[in-house]
């Protein structure tokens, strides 16, 4: 039965025999392993998730992978190298975690491998198979994985990718088909072999003094050993909004990789590796099964204000989740280049979360067109690590005007956009505070009242200022938010930045820190600007009834919202986005609401409260 077929069937709401979907998924699986996929990802994990919903018990989910072909040297692999079940109800997952802790890591789309070193040289190598009988890829290994430190037997699982566009010089459709074509072919190319790389996820075996029960040790272990490792990250199962922020992690690992990732692998910290087909403790975590195909019309560069240049694919007017979608992130230059995505491209597109819309992946390429220079000051664009496309002009306007209009945002300023600052017509942060309003009255494009908003929500940005907002406005790299309320509650005042030299005072993440101690000096001077201008931060007045309590706010109140939060954190409460069993109120101008949020609150058993009540709570 073929793919449309089943479509069909599904359509018609028709139960399909067991035998049939495990067919064609075996069929599938197959082309898949040989690098001839013959549907997409996509596709693919619809139809096996509809199989595994109506037969979970079904003997396919009780192997892995394809078995290995005859023609390859077969080999027996010493640890079982399982699957991971893509988690289908995330809360009930969470609710089996012991601890609080989940490692977010990229779920990597090339070949899953076992490495084993005796005496820092590589002994073993060998491809997944069907999880017990793999192939012997030893001796094309030895061209592409390095020696390692350590004389005790260590193995490791990883993935062999290809990165950047090496794989249209090598005549394949993407990256993994070249991969896996590499690795199947029974000539060895040491040439060839040196464009593959493995990034490292998994400690399989280890001496026991390197044996660690968390997987955030294990993957400094393999750190330590001078290879490279998954990116991850460490993310409390109390984040507010938990799903939305593993989309978001999803959209930021996307942006940066030159290399495929196709979702993201969520492991419980405090847990071992367990040898095993499908193991508990370690699950896949995808959006892309609702995908929408859209028609390619062209590609819009834009400046960030660090100069990266980033595409935005402009689509067909396309519904989507009952929204009318006409762009999406392209992610990179990079991104765009391997898929070959342009004009008249056939494009999958999902729309997750506070994200903007993003390709899922690419069903009919397209000729691709780089840009040369800069979109914004004519500046000629270079590389940048392999990924980007970056403006290295420090006059660009785009970049400017992006970084004041970061700045003013963070600051708390309403209204203030990039258009907004592009008419003021400024270069500097410092030029915008010296601005009177009569002089923004005097610019064009401003009238009296609007001139008189703008000037006044600039003004605003001086007075009970959160240390944290400030240093986040700075626009460091890898300081947002959180890290930023890291910093800064560690610290007695905030001329301690300028003089930090060690993470030990504020514990942050290594890279993290060394961003943030190479530029905060460079912000020193706009700081004592700042308070020549009447920089006031603000002074707590912490209320004991509301002190660690958690509050989400919906629909529309007598304030504005921005109002209610900093009243609220103010007294020492915290205001979140999303309704979570860690929420402790949701305030709302309608408390009989059918909202998502309400319906969250009724199933956290949260307390509903109305603005007028929470105003008496902080006491207005």
């Amino acid at each position: 039965m073929t793919l449309s077929q089943l479509d069909k069937k599904e359509n018609n709401m028709v139960k399909l025999p067991a035998s049939i979907y495990r067919a064609n998924l075996l069929k599938w699986d197959n082309l898949y392993e040989q690098g001839k996929p013959e549907i997409t990802d996509t596709e693919y994990d619809t139809k096996r998730s509809e199989f595994f919903k109506l037969y979970p018990n079904d003997m396919y989910f009780k192997t892995v992978g394809t078995p290995v072909m005859s023609k390859y040297e077969e080999i027996e692999l010493p640890f079982i190298m399982g699957g991971l079940t893509k988690v289908e109800n995330l809360d009930k997952w969470l609710d089996k975690t012991k601890g609080l802790l989940i490692v977010v890591s990229e779920k990597l789309d090339g070949n899953s491998i076992m490495v084993t070193w005796e005496d820092g040289v590589i002994t073993f190598a060998a491809s997944r198979g069907d999880g017990e009988i793999g192939q012997n890829i030893l001796e094309k290994a030895k061209h592409f994985i390095p020696k390692i430190p350590i004389k005790e037997k260590i193995t490791l699982r990883g993935e062999v990718i290809l990165k950047g566009n090496k794989h249209l010089e090598l005549g394949y459709k993407n990256r993994r088909n070249a991969v896996t074509g590499m690795l199947r072919k029974d000539q060895i190319d040491p040439k060839n072999l040196k464009n593959l790389s493995v990034i490292f996820y998994e400690v399989v075996e280890a001496p026991f003094n390197c044996q660690h029960h968390t997987e955030e040790n294990r993957l400094k272990f393999m750190e330590s050993l001078n290879l490279k490792i998954v990116d991850y990250t460490v993310i409390s199962i109390k984040t507010n909004d938990f799903e939305n922020s593993l989309i978001q992690l999803l959209f930021e690992y996307k942006t940066k990789a030159d290399y495929d990732i196709d979702g993201l692998v969520l492991t419980r910290n405090v847990s071992e590796r367990e040898n095993v087909k499908y193991p508990e403790n370690k699950v896949k975590f995808k959006v892309n099964e609702k995908a929408v195909k859209c028609d390619v019309l062209g590609i819009e560069w834009n400046v960030t204000r660090t100069g990266l240049v980033r595409p935005v694919v402009l689509i067909e007017p396309t519904e989507i989740l009952g929204v009318t979608v006409s762009r999406a992130t392209g992610f990179n230059w990079n991104y765009i280049q391997s898929n070959q995505i342009g004009v008249g491209s056939i494009i999958g597109v999902v729309r997750s979360g506070d994200v903007i819309p993003y390709i899922t992946e690419v069903y009919e390429p397209a000729v691709v067109h780089n840009p040369k220079t800069c979109p914004s000051c004519s500046t000629k664009l270079k590389p940048f690590k392999n990924v980007d496309l970056i403006c290295d002009n420090p006059d660009c306007i785009a970049k400017q005007i992006g970084k004041i209009t970061h700045f003013f945002i963070t600051m708390g300023a309403e209204g203030i956009t990039e258009r907004t600052i592009e008419m003021l017509d400024v270069k500097s942060i410092e030029q915008v505070y010296l601005l009177s309003e009569l002089e923004i009255l005097r610019k064009e494009g401003f009238g009296s009242i609007k001139a008189n908003t703008v000037y006044s929500e600039i003004r605003k940005t001086l007075k009970d200022v959160i240390p944290s907002n400030l240093l986040q406005a700075f626009g460091i790299p890898m300081i947002g938010e959180t890290t930023a309320k890291d910093i800064c509650g560690k610290l007695k005042s905030f001329e301690e930045l300028f003089n930090l030299q060690s993470n030990a005072d504020v514990s942050i993440g290594d890279v993290a820190f060394i961003s943030f101690r190479d530029n905060i000096k460079k912000y020193q001077s706009l700081y004592y600007f700042l308070i020549t201008q009447g920089l006031v931060f603000e002074e707590k007045e912490i209320d004991s009834n509301l002190l660690g309590k958690i509050f989400v706010l919906t629909g529309n109140g007598p304030l504005k919202r921005n109002i209610y939060k900093k009243l609220c954190e103010k007294k020492g409460g915290l205001v979140k986005n999303g309704v979570t069993k860690d929420t402790d109120y949701l305030v709302t101008d309608n408390v009989n609401s059918g909202s998502g949020k309400n319906k969250d609150a009724k199933k956290y058993d949260t307390k509903v409260i109305t603005y007028d009540q929470f105003g008496l709570l902080l006491n207005m």
